[in-house]
């Protein structure tokens, strides 16, 4: 059921309307609403007719409006989803009138069930049911399907624009892609790369600030370098050959004292060699002649073989020098792309390390062989060698540096191809650390479940929608809603002369009176015929009075209140077991009836079943503006129109007249001035003029200011063109209420003035 209308704003009159629970009730069972032409009662049933009709029928009227409906549910219907609302909602109103009936060609038809297949029927009844439910499940499922939309589109934006994108910018604002980043490129990420969304895919922050060094746009030259390779087997032969060399024996006539001291062996082999070049026959060192015994004693110890061996161990240093590891050949990696460095940096500590190790054996050797040279009659059992795994380990590390290399050089050579590459890698990092978070991937998932089920929803409610059509047209025929609606009509009208006749090829009714077509219906006649109508057509379809929320805009007009009794007691007996009713009229008589039907009701319940209200409007510097009042004790406890107005005329006594609601003060100084005055002096009757002056026979000018401003404002049809004539007689005027109640009604009728106050509460 409906509870309330929280609020209306630019609909109409209802320019912003607030509902106030401290001062109205939440709607019942039974509602009943009381208001003047033009306070606001039709666009109210506006409201709800587009509420019932789930349309946007009346923004040509109104423009852009804001409402919101209160359902006992706990949820709110508002301008932005009325049109899926689940109300059984039907509005009684102009609006209805015009859709349904063309007074001078035809009537709708009213396709009532027909009784003549109840086994179609009771399955038409299921089916309503089961699509009712699959309804329920579907918007259910479908709320949640929303809810899943909304956050992951949340989810989608927030990485796109407050991560991703915000990263690169910092980063590289050259690069168009991630400069204009949004949630559509990156959920086409994640669904390109589903397949690598693992937790390996997140970084560690120094991976992260690593990559983010890498992605800048500062491309580096090549590296020239070409990694050295160490032949583990020439290692093995140059160590067989240097024990050949270190080993070798000269068969010479040996000097004892020159190979027990190799020293002074050295020194001696230099002498001969400086005094052959200077052709000396005496000793340079002490001056004595040299004998040629001991020169050829000297040369046999220095012969050929013993120079050749000495030459052979100079070039064996010599080439063991040059064959030795450069260790500073790597050092400058400051050129290598920053995502290298730390890689680079570390293999040529290794490097560094497996070269010292590689040159400290040939610095072994070297020193051997230079041994060796100064004494050639030395030999050497043990000689160091270069291990295996060290020059494996060399070589292993050579490998990588290439590696590297390769990778510094091959992204130098496709520089965007490879920052785009590693660019990837940052946004599959973050993307993936945002989607752990959020588990984007499972609510996909549930999305796609969610989604399927709603489309097997849909489908199934479709395939019941056209079931029941089949079955609402086998069983539903304007025959028996012809029939249904002549009865009532005739009950309503209190004859039968005037009925409906069904025109097949209209595909309606057409009104006809004594077997002819009906002309000129009064207005009377009309209002029954669509009061009647809309009552029939609310079993349409086999629908349930008791399943039904009605609105019933004003079905006495004033036009046609002979017909009073008779809507009020057709009303009762067709409606009265609805879900909800509201009414709305502007007839107090019509108000009392159905007040009084609304209250014994609750007190055969023994429950509080209804509610009362009042529609009220105020004019603002020219502007008019209704609102939702609940309805005071006039309206409550009399039966009597003239208690309410006395109320409102008392209400405006301490108030100063505006020309904005004079017009309304007007009106009702008249109706209430007209009754006081009529029971008083019954001979005057007919004329309020007449009226006026029996009353206030003896003061003709207090009669002629009082009669001048009632007839001006009530009656008035005539623009007045003479400047300041309004503002004359509201200055005149300005106590004409003050007037009306105390020197008219109190004065001539202390009694029922003093009464008149304690009936409204104001003793």
């Amino acid at each position: 059921m409906i509870t309330k209308i929280p609020s209306m704003k630019s609909f109409g009159i209802y320019e912003n309307f607030v509902w106030d629970s401290s001062k109205l009730d939440d709607f019942k069972k039974f509602n009943l609403f009381y208001g003047w032409n033009g306070s606001g009662k039709s666009t109210l049933a506006k409201l709800f007719y587009q509420i019932a009709k789930k349309q946007s029928i009346f923004y040509e009227d109104f423009g852009d409006f804001q409402f919101k409906v209160g359902i006992d549910n706990g949820t709110i219907i508002d301008e932005k989803n009325f049109e899926g609302n689940v109300l059984n909602l039907f509005v009684f109103n102009s609006r209805f009138v015009e859709e349904n009936i063309s007074w001078n060609d035809k009537i709708n038809n009213i396709l009532l069930v027909s009784k003549d297949h109840i086994d179609e029927a009771e399955k038409l009844k299921s089916n309503r049911i089961k699509k009712k439910n699959k309804e329920e499940k579907q918007k259910k499922l479908g709320f949640k399907k929303s809810e899943l939309e909304t956050a992951n589109d949340k989810f989608l934006t927030h990485t796109a624009n407050r991560i991703i994108k915000e990263k690169f910018k910092i980063i590289d604002t050259s690069d168009k892609y991630y400069f204009n980043y949004d949630k559509r490129k990156l959920d086409t990420f994640i669904a390109e790369n589903l397949s690598v969304f693992e937790d390996s895919s997140i970084l560690s922050d120094e991976d992260v600030e690593s990559l983010t060094e890498a992605i800048k746009p500062n491309q580096f030259p090549e590296n020239p370098l070409e990694p050295i390779h160490f032949e583990a087997e020439q290692a093995l032969k140059v160590k067989a050959r240097l024990e050949n060399v270190l080993n070798e024996s000269v068969i010479v006539e040996e000097i004892k004292r020159f190979v027990d001291f190799p020293d002074i062996g050295r020194w001696v082999e230099s002498g001969l060699q400086l005094h052959k070049t200077h052709q000396s026959d005496h000793c340079e060192f002490c001056g004595k002649t040299l004998h040629e015994e001991r020169i050829v004693e000297i040369e046999k110890h220095f012969s050929m073989a013993f120079k050749e061996l000495k030459e052979r161990i100079q070039k064996a240093i010599d080439w063991l020098q040059v064959k030795k590891v450069n260790e500073a050949f790597y050092k400058d990696y400051s050129n290598t792309y920053p995502e290298f460095q730390k890689e680079y940096f570390e293999l040529i500590k290794l490097y560094e390390e497996n070269a010292h190790i590689i040159n400290s054996v040939i610095d072994q050797w070297v020193v051997l062989l230079r041994q060796k040279y100064d004494n050639p009659f030395e030999k050497f059992s043990e000689i160091a060698e270069i291990g295996i795994s060290s020059i494996e380990d060399f070589n292993v590390v050579q490998i990588s540096i290439g590696e590297l290399i390769k990778k510094h050089n091959l992204k130098t050579q496709n520089f965007k191809e490879e920052t785009d590459k590693l660019k990837s890698k940052l946004e599959l990092h973050y993307a993936s650390q945002a989607q752990s978070e959020y588990e984007y991937t499972n609510k996909q998932k549930q999305l796609k479940c969610l989604t399927a089920k709603v489309g097997i929803l849909n489908k199934q409610i479709r395939l019941l929608g056209s079931e029941i059509e089949r079955l609402e047209a086998l069983l539903s025929n304007a025959q028996a809603g012809e029939e249904k609606f002549n009865e009532k009509l005739h009950r309503f009208i209190g004859r039968s002369d005037i009925s409906i006749k069904f025109n097949q090829h209209k595909n309606g009714y057409e009104i006809i009176r004594n077997g002819k077509k009906a002309r000129n219906l009064s207005e009377g006649e009309k209002t029954a015929f669509a009061f009647v109508y809309f009552v029939t057509k609310l079993r349409e379809n086999d629908n349930g009075i008791e399943n039904s929320i009605i609105m019933v805009d004003d079905p006495i007009s004033s036009f046609d209140s002979n017909h009073l009794f008779s809507a009020y007691s057709f009303l009762k007996s067709e409606c009265e077991n609805a879900k909800q009713i509201f009414v709305l009229t502007h007839n107090f008589n019509y108000f009392k009836l159905v007040r009084d039907w609304f209250k014994k009701k609750d007190k055969k319940s023994e429950e509080y079943h209804f509610s009362l209200y009042s529609i009220e409007s105020t004019d603002h510097d020219g502007s008019r503006s209704s609102k939702i009042c609940k309805a005071n004790d006039s309206l409550v406890k009399y039966n009597s129109e003239y208690h309410y107005i006395f109320s409102k005329v008392l209400s405006f006594k301490e108030q100063k007249i505006h020309l904005e609601n004079a017009y309304l003060i007007a009106n009702l100084s008249r109706k209430l001035l007209e009754a006081f005055l009529t029971f008083k002096y019954p001979k005057q009757r007919s004329d309020f003029r007449q009226l006026m002056e029996a009353g206030l026979k003896e003061e003709p000018e207090f009669c002629e200011k009082i009669y001048r401003f009632i007839n001006k404002y009530s009656h008035s049809q005539v623009i007045d063109f003479y400047e300041g004539m309004d503002d004359n007689i509201l200055s005149e005027s300005q106590t004409i209420v003050q007037d009306i109640l105390e020197k008219i009604i109190k004065r001539l009728d202390r009694n029922h003035y003093d009464e008149m106050l304690s009936v409204v509460g104001k003793e």
